[in-house]
């Protein structure tokens, strides 16, 4: 995810520069070659290591995926977090499926939050290639399965659902879908983009584009 990276660490800088961010770059780990091998598995499990590595220090941690990209600068995250809650994360929707996605989450240094990533890591053997979203999926309370084709045993589809709420689902927020545009929100503008389900060389393409008609390299507007 090297070079998905090099493009989308270019929009969080911005990001960064305008809220009044610190930027963590968390790059010291060898990855797959693949985003489902044992690796690039592993690597996913870094954003959990990672919010426990800084929560202690700053009041809001906000995650991004290496594969999104901030488009609008004008709005900080921090506010669409709801202040009785220790996380939040976009709903992402598809006809069959609606669940938390994790490639942009924001937790607060809250106790609430340690207790959750620690019980996150008790499901972390979970053979899954959701990762650490079928972990935080099944923390909240959510139902997990595959419903496989009759025509292709090898391809499935992911089903999940909530069924039986844990006690951090009351203090767990839903951002606005545009930070984290997935599925049916994908389709509406939106101020992030998420380049999911794609090779990383499509990624780079279609990254290399968006940055380029972002134009950041120009000085920056300081009225917004």
């Amino acid at each position: 995810m090297a070079g998905v990276l090099a493009l989308a660490v270019v929009t969080f800088k911005r990001f960064a520069e305008i809220h009044g961010y610190d930027l963590v770059i968390d790059d010291d780990f060898v990855d797959g070659a693949t985003l489902d091998d044992p690796l690039g598995r592993q690597a996913k499990w870094r954003k959990i290591a990672l919010l426990e590595s800084l929560l202690p220090d700053y009041d809001l941690v906000v995650w991004f995926d290496a594969d999104v990209m901030i488009k609008r600068f004008d709005r900080d995250i921090a506010k669409d977090v709801p202040k009785d809650c220790f996380q939040a994360f976009v709903l992402e929707h598809y006809a069959h499926r609606f669940n938390p996605n994790t490639g942009v989450w924001a937790m607060r240094n809250d106790e609430m939050a340690y207790r959750f990533l620690a019980d996150v890591r008790e499901v972390d053997s979970l053979d899954h290639n959701w990762a650490d979203q079928a972990a935080v999926c099944l923390t909240l309370g959510w139902q997990i399965d595959k419903k496989y084709r009759r025509n292709d045993p090898s391809k499935y589809r992911t089903l999940a659902k909530p069924v039986h709420p844990s006690e951090f689902l009351a203090r767990t927020g839903w951002l606005p879908p545009e930070w984290n545009p997935v599925g049916y929100a994908s389709k509406w503008p939106s101020r992030a983009e998420h380049f999911t389900s794609a090779s990383n060389e499509k990624r780079i393409a279609k990254m290399q584009r968006l940055l380029d008609e972002l134009r950041l390299d120009e000085p920056m507007d300081r009225s917004v």
